[in-house]
């Protein structure tokens, strides 16, 4: 899949305006199938108060979303999910930001009569980046694989990295949706469970946190 060419700059008034967007979900498959996400974490800096949400798209995940008890949480079907983040983009004029190709690839794979609303709202955060440190010769290794911790080690390095959930995400949402297949209530959680899922979103919140600090990194080097 090919990226389309962006119209947005990394500004800081669209930098600080915008979604970060990140999925979770089990990850590809050994045939190389690659499931629906089982969540999509937003972090939205603009917002007063508690500025991380969640979008969960299993329905038994209701136990998850009642412990995290934020009000712009939603569960629900993944299409109609992203559709109205994408409305919500398109009114306020905001734009989604997200790290690498993946994002767009659900949105293509699960939701793809939304594909070209979201091109239209959405930053893919890694290529402009990847550009900033071969400019500066910062990518010597051509062959190493960088990923987000990477990056933010090469051009943040005054900034946290993003600790790696235990369970990785993928094992914590295959756990999940055993337990919610079993329990309905968050109190009815061990807390070895408890801590699983409270785990994957604090390890999402961080990755939504650390393309936020790497869009501010860029947008001040470059305007």
């Amino acid at each position: 899949m090919t990226e389309t060419k962006n119209r947005y700059n990394l500004n800081s008034n669209v930098i600080k305006n915008g979604i970060y967007l990140d999925f979770e979900g089990e990850g590809k498959k050994r045939n190389g199938y690659i499931p629906c996400p089982h969540m999509a974490g937003l972090y939205k800096p603009y917002k007063p108060g508690y500025k991380y949400n969640v979008l969960f798209f299993k329905p038994d995940w209701k136990p998850v979303k009642s412990w995290h008890s934020n009000e712009q949480d939603k569960i629900g079907d993944f299409t109609e999910l992203m559709d109205t983040l994408i409305f919500e983009a398109e009114q306020e004029n905001r734009v989604i930001f997200y790290w690498t190709i993946h994002e767009k690839f659900i949105i293509q794979t699960y939701a793809p009569q939304l594909l070209e609303r979201f091109e239209n709202v959405s930053f893919n955060l890694h290529k402009p980046a990847k550009k900033f440190a071969n400019r500066r010769g910062l990518l010597r290794d051509k062959t190493e694989k960088k990923g987000l911790n990477q990056f933010i080690a090469l051009l943040k390095s005054n900034s946290p990295l993003v600790i790696a959930c235990k369970p990785t995400a993928a094992e914590a949402c295959r756990r999940i949706d055993n337990y919610t297949a079993k329990k309905k209530r968050w109190r009815h959680f061990t807390p070895e469970q408890k801590n699983v899922a409270i785990e994957l979103l604090r390890y999402n919140k961080d990755d939504c946190l650390a393309v936020l600090r790497l869009a501010r990194k860029l947008g001040n080097s470059i305007y």
